[in-house]
């Protein structure tokens, strides 16, 4: 846990937080109001999912404030699966209104080298094989657009004769010019925004990080799992050629599976009902969960938070809330119903509804 966290307030400028992050060698900070009340985290990830104009943004326009929260006794396999399914790398350790410090993907990965059996696994077996990678004569504005068609924040380049030449992050091209945004505004607009623009037709060979670590299909990973954390992925060659990178994300989601945790449920308000209620209501959201797992084929978290208003007297209508969330999802669904069990079943029945919709669209753009 890292007790040496950066603060920040809600009401700073983005030009501030970035340089912050910077003179502190930080990716993330934690934000608070000016009554000094925690708000969230805030992090260049959040940077890089806003396209806007950060010149006059606030911190509080870009601070996550639905991350899931730790505790001091929180698991080590507990914290990686949060981190994973909320899609951070970084989480705060919150009790009660008092932030202690923040745990970073990193110290989960380092910790994890020690005791997971995930050192032993085999190159191929855990990372993104097929990753996206262009030539490092293509333009940066090509670049960002591949980025963005793929969904990734990082591609590896080639020079002519196939073999690696480095990596682009897209964290990295936003870091160096948001520095300089003031003095360069268009171009960092024409990043934020992906649209093209003379300034990123230049080559990316000039943005190219060097890649430290490799590792063949075959190698085990155990003695790489240190390297991680420079945050740009670790290169999986054959004969010389990239077919695959490792980053902490990938990391992250073999820790989730050696943990073997079956349901990441979380319940919030639960009236207070009898014996055989109860059970139903485990049930429906039970089986809701597996459907779900079965459809994403990852784990993912389902926060299920219920309301009740009292009205007509002595009845009660519920108001069910659920919330879905995975790497690269976040669904809501709603439902209301003077019965419990029907307004959570209608509930998780929307939810299920959408979680299709979004897995057809994915299989229908993979085809395409």
């Amino acid at each position: 846990m890292d007790r040496n966290f950066l603060k920040i307030d809600s009401e700073e400028r983005v030009s501030k937080l970035l340089g912050f992050l910077g003179s502190q060698k930080k990716s993330y900070a934690v934000v608070f109001d000016s009554g000094d009340n925690f708000l969230g985290l805030t992090s260049v990830r959040e940077l890089l999912r806003k396209r806007t104009d950060f010149s006059k943004m606030k911190v509080r326009n870009v601070t996550n404030m639905n991350l899931p929260m730790l505790s001091r006794d929180t698991s080590l396999m507990k914290a990686a699966e949060l981190m994973y399914v909320s899609d951070s790398r970084a989480l705060p350790v919150v009790e009660g209104t008092r932030v202690f410090g923040v745990v970073s993907a990193n110290a989960i990965i380092r910790e994890a080298a020690e005791r997971s059996p995930i050192a032993s696994m085999k190159a191929r077996d855990v990372a993104s094989l097929e990753p996206l990678v262009l030539k490092q004569s293509d333009s940066i504005n090509r670049a960002v657009s591949e980025m963005q068609k793929h969904n990734v924040k990082r591609v590896l380049a080639v020079d002519s004769a196939g073999r690696i030449a480095g990596i682009l992050s897209l964290q990295a091209i936003m870091e160096k010019y948001l520095a300089r945004s003031d003095q360069d505004p268009g171009l960092i607009w024409a990043i934020q925004t992906r649209k093209k623009t003379h300034g990123l037709s230049m080559s990316i060979s000039n943005e190219l990080l060097p890649v430290t670590k490799v590792l063949g299909l075959e190698d085990r990973i155990g003695s790489v799992l240190g390297d991680i954390e420079s945050g740009y992925g670790i290169v999986v060659l054959e004969k010389g050629k990239p077919v695959g990178i490792i980053t902490r994300r990938d990391i992250l989601e073999e820790i989730v599976k050696s943990g073997a945790v079956e349901r990441n449920i979380q319940v919030v308000n639960a009236p207070p009902l009898d014996e055989i209620d109860v059970a139903k209501v485990n049930d429906t959201i039970n089986a809701s969960y597996d459907r779900v797992k079965k459809s994403l084929g990852s784990p993912y978290a389902l926060l299920v938070h219920f309301k009740q208003y009292k009205k007509h007297g002595a009845r009660v209508k519920h108001s069910v809330h659920i919330r879905a969330s995975s790497p690269g999802l976040n669904l809501k669904a709603e439902a209301v119903s003077w019965n419990i069990i029907s307004s959570l079943q209608d509930a998780l029945e929307s939810l299920e509804r959408q979680i299709m919709e979004s897995t057809a669209k994915k299989r229908k753009g993979k085809k395409q």
